[in-house]
């Protein structure tokens, strides 16, 4: 919240307010190493992040864990390869969720009879995405917000949909299909890797290991912006 006197003033995750010095603090961002497990912001940076269960701004109206986008790392590398051709076409991901501890997928199945039932999530195997039109900025239009949970949220009610909205969902479906994602029914948002293995299902978010970027070197995903330059 500011610094004065070589000490800033910080929130910290259990909401307190403190002062900590500058001694202690890095203002090069930090992302996690895990193994057998990706963390999207360092091998994606160009993706939109918006981790909305690591928010309020969701159904169960609390934030379920802390923001660090997580998948195991074949799902990672599905979801690159999904990446590099949204870029190319001028696109990039929105990335609204990716590993999610069991803890918050039982808090949201309490919520709502839309949750889906899918402990992908907690292996690190499933993601929930919309697209951002690189040029304007802004988000494609969808059929409904991303947890929305309705019913039309579901992709069997895609008749009801307008044009547009179908055309947006069909698309971004399509190009991750192409690299092997799968789709549920109920949510247009989710996409998922089938498999029985992956990240543990309750992570300790305080016992991983936080490294600076610099330490990972070039990241293997070279965009359309990238390769142009």
């Amino acid at each position: 919240y500011g610094k004065n006197n070589g000490f800033y003033l910080c929130e910290m995750k259990d909401g307190s307010i403190v002062y900590c010095s500058d001694d202690y603090l890095s203002l090069q961002a930090t992302y996690v190493e895990l193994e057998g497990a990706v963390d999207l912001r360092v091998y994606m940076p160009g993706a939109d992040f918006k981790l909305q269960l690591s928010s309020t701004d969701n159904i169960t109206g609390e934030a379920l864990y802390p923001a660090v986008p997580l998948l195991e790392e074949s799902t990672a590398l599905m979801l690159m390869e999904a990446y590099k051709i949204f870029d190319e076409a001028g696109y990039t991901i929105k990335i609204y969720d990716a590993y999610r501890p069991a803890s918050a997928q039982d808090k949201l199945e309490a919520a709502t009879d839309f949750a889906g039932n899918n402990d992908l999530h907690s292996l690190g195997r499933a993601v929930d995405i919309s697209l951002v039109n690189r040029a304007s900025g802004k988000e494609l239009r969808m059929p409904t917000k991303v947890h929305d949970f309705s019913e039309n949220a579901g992709r069997s009610a895609s008749a009801n949909w307008e044009w547009t909205l179908k055309n947006n969902v069909d698309y971004m479906t399509g190009v991750m299909e192409s690299v092997g994602f799968k789709t549920i029914d109920n949510e247009w948002w989710h996409f998922e890797n089938p498999g029985s293995t992956g990240l543990d299902t309750e992570l300790d978010y305080d016992a991983l290991t936080y490294k600076p970027v610099s330490e990972y070197g070039k990241a293997p995903v070279e965009t359309a912006e990238e390769a142009a330059e």
